[in-house]
């Protein structure tokens, strides 16, 4: 048999097929007249869409402004405001309690808390570091990740090591960052 009589006998067999599953969409839409086929999923097994409860944004001085990253643990709220420098502590009812970093932070995005120290970690783009504090907002240090040379990029950066985005714990504390 020719290649060209396969390539013929192919696109008769891919005809029939989509000819029947019109056929098949057809007879659906007269039973039922919706367009579609309706597939049954095991309620138990789907995720519930979220919904919307509330928002916050503080108020007046403790207003955000650019909020970028948020955690919450020990029944408060952590908000870190790129605009404002800080990471703003609120309730889960959106009542302001305080706020830390002001003089440590200058674009700080994300929070993570270490589950092993109880520290908060928060990563500065501009900085370009991770600044800690303990849970009553007292700056410890910053975090410096002193890379192996055989880890370090193989180009010219330019003396800058890395630049941090976003933290994650694990539960034995080791600390993820993607830069």
């Amino acid at each position: 048999m020719s290649r060209r009589r396969i390539r013929q006998i192919v696109a008769i067999v891919a005809l029939i097929v989509l000819l029947a599953l019109i056929g098949a969409a057809y007879v659906n839409y007269r039973a039922t007249r919706t367009i579609g086929i309706d597939i049954a999923f095991n309620q138990a097994d789907l995720l519930p869409a979220p919904q919307y409860l509330y928002s916050f944004s503080g108020a007046g001085a403790s207003r955000m402004q650019r909020p970028t990253g948020v955690l919450t643990t020990g029944g408060k709220v952590y908000v870190t405001d790129a605009r404002r420098s800080s990471l703003d502590v609120f309730t889960p009812g959106g009542d302001y309690i305080t706020s830390w970093g002001k003089g440590k932070l200058v674009v700080p995005l994300y929070v993570a808390r270490n589950p092993v120290d109880g520290l908060f970690y928060v990563s500065d783009r501009r900085k370009r570091s991770i600044e800690v504090f303990d849970e009553n907002g007292v700056w410890k240090k910053t975090f410096k990740p002193n890379l192996p040379k055989n880890q370090l990029p193989k180009f010219n950066t330019g003396g800058v090591q890395w630049a941090p985005v976003a933290l994650a714990f694990a539960d034995d504390g080791t600390l993820y960052v993607t830069e």
